[in-house]
C-alpha cells in the first residue's frame, strides 16, 4: 500500500482531532485541575520577585497579542484654522491650510 486513501475515503473530517492528541489533553487537563489548589498554597510561600515572574509569565495568555496590520490607513487630510488670543487681546492666526502665520 503507497499510503493513499481507497476511492471513496475522504478520510478524517477536516478539523477534527486526532484520538492520541484528545487524549493527551484530557490527561493533561486532569493533571492540572489536581494541581491547581497546590499551586494557589504554593504561591504563598513564593518570594515576591518569583510572585511577579509568575505573572509576567502567565499575562501573556490572558491579554491578546495585536495583529499586524496589513495595509496601512491613509489618513484623509485636513485644513483648519487655530485663532490664538492672549491675556492681553493680541491675537494670533494659525491656517493650516496656507500654512501661515499671522499676528494680528
Amino acid at each position: 500500500m503507497n499510503g493513499q486513501f481507497k476511492a471513496g475515503n475522504a478520510g478524517r473530517p477536516k478539523g477534527s482531532k486526532n484520538k492520541k492528541s484528545r487524549d493527551a489533553k484530557l490527561m493533561i487537563e486532569k493533571v492540572l485541575k489536581k494541581l491547581d489548589k497546590k499551586i494557589l498554597e504554593d504561591i504563598e510561600f513564593m518570594s515576591r520577585k518569583a510572585r511577579v515572574n509568575l505573572w509576567l509569565s502567565l499575562i501573556a495568555y490572558t491579554i491578546p497579542k495585536p495583529k499586524a496590520k496589513e495595509e496601512k490607513e491613509v489618513e484623509e487630510k485636513q485644513d483648519f484654522t487655530i485663532n490664538f488670543v492672549d491675556a492681553e487681546g493680541n491675537k494670533m492666526i494659525f491656517d493650516k491650510g496656507k500654512g501661515e502665520n499671522k499676528e494680528g
